[in-house]
């Protein structure tokens, strides 16, 4: 299943799969880490560093953080579930050199999810492309994970001075 984010503008991408609206990410300004996102359901997720370097995030429902998020040396990002005992990771990375695309993986190396950029040059905006597996889409929080993905090439973006 393949699922697109469309970017509004510089603040707002719109997600849709076919041609339901799934939800909307909204960055608090332009170049900034602080977001918001809202699903179908209406639950809006914060997300924004917590710290001043900027390799640490955590997305927060209802003043209770769900998902925490650091980014290692190597570029990858560990996504780690806050209520999750077993401890469940996942590895957000970039693959690719001159075709790049991305990857979300978890802790047994299983492909979860892959996703794409594409810049529209009318525009100057970049628009997204995931492509969910079976196995992430049995998940309850797969939505969740898919915008975290967006927002994190985005961050990826923004350091390369988007």
């Amino acid at each position: 299943m393949v699922m697109k984010a469309i970017s509004e503008n510089a603040k707002n991408i719109v997600f849709h799969q076919g041609n339901v609206i799934t939800g909307r990410l909204t960055f608090a300004r332009w170049r900034s880490y602080k977001a918001s996102f809202e699903d179908q359901t209406n639950n809006v997720f914060n997300i924004g560093p917590t710290n001043i370097f900027k390799n640490k995030f955590n997305v927060v429902l209802d003043q209770h953080c769900l998902l925490t998020i650091h980014r290692k040396w190597t570029g990858a990002f560990k996504i780690r579930f806050s209520n999750d005992s077993e401890g469940q990771q996942l590895i957000f990375s970039q693959r690719g050199f001159i075709k790049i695309r991305y990857v979300l993986r978890d802790k047994d190396e299983r492909t979860l999810a892959k996703a794409s950029m594409k810049y529209r040059w009318k525009r100057f905006r970049h628009d997204f492309e995931i492509e969910m597996t079976d196995i992430l889409k049995r998940k309850d929080n797969s939505f969740l994970l898919v915008a975290v993905m967006v927002y994190l090439m985005r961050i990826k973006l923004l350091k390369a001075g988007y």
